[in-house]
């Protein structure tokens, strides 16, 4: 472990890791955007906190990316190296709570009662841990003050470690509830079983987040055996390294709210033939329940300029004598009747390309872009 945190090379890790995970929000997030803005219904409060929350990381990784080449070090650092992580750092925690909080205004769109209090709750605790440890950040270790300080105020060391294992053991339990409310809220409406799994995983791979918290506190932890070291060490690499997880932290529930909507844009149903009278539900057809003679299609034949048509008996006749015209005349009724079917907006199970009618779940489901198969009852 010793040979890991106290390597060389971390002003490119902190490049490289950086760049790499602003660009991945940047991909995923303006899909999100693009998808949500022209498949679906437009973007909602929980596209604005995601938007607010990759300015902030982006921010932050760009200040952290530069930080190790602008004197940046824990041993013999800059005023100004230390000024650009702590602002880094500060933007992380922002960006965070912000991330949290656009999840959180998904699920409080599709649940109800306890589940919103609980939600609303969590969002509070998120906001106030985060502005407490970004005002932490600021703030010097009395017992290890240094020439470079940027505040005139210190902290004790025990409080300073209790307060980040705190912060880690709260997020671990947050994003723990969060990856769990999902499976809560599904098992509350109606989702074929078959498609059930597939969302709520989507929706749950938030709580990737809480696993990385606590590898950042592992490694966190470890930093103040070599702090506290007679001989003082060069553990850079190991910081850059726990910030460089730290903003992973935000890629993660930014990455993990895209995925739900790209994976309901991917497997869109096939839209139902123009030519097709029946149509279909959710992407299955329909079936007409006509008997056999009734089902035919109209054969129609030109043959000296005479329409034939076949009735149900089997007999052809021509298009234009009365049995023809009748004939055609209850056909084109029948038809007319299954596409009512269809389209009648008096039909729970009206579903063509995704669209609800009556059906509030169905309806909000399906304009977030999470499911289309989303039911308050079995349809």
């Amino acid at each position: 472990m010793d040979s890991f945190m106290m390597r060389s090379g971390y002003a490119e890790l902190a490049k490289t890791v950086h760049s790499t995970f602003g660009s991945l929000t940047t991909v995923f997030l303006f899909t999100r955007l693009w998808a949500r803005s022209t498949q679906y219904k437009g973007l909602w409060w929980d596209d604005y906190l995601l938007i607010a929350a990759w300015a902030f990381q982006l921010c932050g990784n760009g200040l952290s990316a530069a930080s190790p080449a602008h004197g940046f070090n824990i041993l013999n650092g800059t005023t100004h190296g230390w000024t650009l992580t702590f602002s880094a750092l500060t933007t992380f925690y922002i960006a965070t709570a912000l991330a949290k909080s656009a999840f959180a205004a998904t699920l409080l769109r599709i649940s109800g009662g306890k589940t919103k209090t609980l939600l609303w709750f969590l969002v509070l605790l998120v906001w106030a841990c985060s502005i407490t440890l970004a005002v932490v950040t600021w703030l010097d270790i009395c017992e290890q003050r240094i020439d470079y300080s940027l505040s005139s105020r210190c902290l004790p060391l025990g409080s300073v470690i209790w307060l980040h294992l705190g912060y880690c053991i709260f997020t671990v339990c947050t994003d723990t509830v969060l990856a769990y409310l999902p499976w809560r809220i599904i098992n509350t409406i109606y989702i074929p079983k078959r498609e059930k799994y597939g969302v709520a995983l989507s929706l749950s791979l938030v709580g990737l987040s809480g696993i990385l918290c606590l590898v950042r506190a592992v490694i966190g932890g470890y930093t103040q055996e070599l702090a506290s070291r007679e001989n003082k060490v060069d553990w850079t690499y190991g910081a850059v390294t726990i910030y460089c997880i730290q903003q992973a932290e935000v890629a993660v529930f930014i990455i993990a709210q895209t995925i739900p909507v790209l994976r309901v844009l991917l497997n869109r149903e096939p839209k139902s033939s123009q030519g097709d009278p029946v149509g279909s539900i959710a992407g299955f057809p329909l079936d007409s329940g006509a008997d056999e003679g009734k089902s035919l299609a109209v054969e129609t034949g030109r043959e000296a300029s005479i329409e034939l048509v076949q009735l149900p008996s089997g007999k052809i006749v021509a298009a234009d004598s009365e049995e023809g015209k009748e004939f055609k005349a209850s056909a084109e009724e029948e038809n007319a009747g299954q596409a009512r079917v269809v389209d009648s907006p008096g039909t729970p199970e009206q579903a063509v390309g995704g669209v609800a009618n009556d059906d509030e779940v169905h309806r909000i489901w399906a304009d977030m872009g999470l499911s289309r198969r989303a039911w308050s009852q079995s349809p």
